[in-house]
């Protein structure tokens, strides 16, 4: 009888399946953020908005957290469903999601 044995390319883990690569981007990435996050209890940090719309037109609203170590990508939220009223620019600000 002949068992299958698969062969793994190098950068692959054959038990957890996970690229090595994907592992070593993961840690640089996130030592080069906690540089960036480290002085936000000493400096503070502030929380801004941007309205902008995607390839078919439709407005969106991207959140960034901005201190003194750089800008960080939040989250993007799509409006094009809701009219553009102060109420609805505010709640991803105040939602608790």
């Amino acid at each position: 009888m002949v068992k299958f044995r698969p062969s793994f390319r190098y950068g692959y883990s054959p038990k957890r399946w996970v690229p090595w690569s994907f592992v070593q981007h993961r840690a640089k990435i996130t030592h080069a953020l906690s540089k960036m996050t480290s002085s936000w209890n000493e400096h503070g940090v502030s929380i801004v908005s941007d309205g902008w719309t995607n390839v078919k037109g439709k407005p969106l609203i991207s959140v960034r957290v901005v201190s003194n170590g750089g800008a960080i990508f939040l989250s993007t939220y799509d409006y094009s469903k809701k009219f553009k009223t102060s109420i609805n620019t505010a709640e991803p600000f105040v939602s608790n999601n």
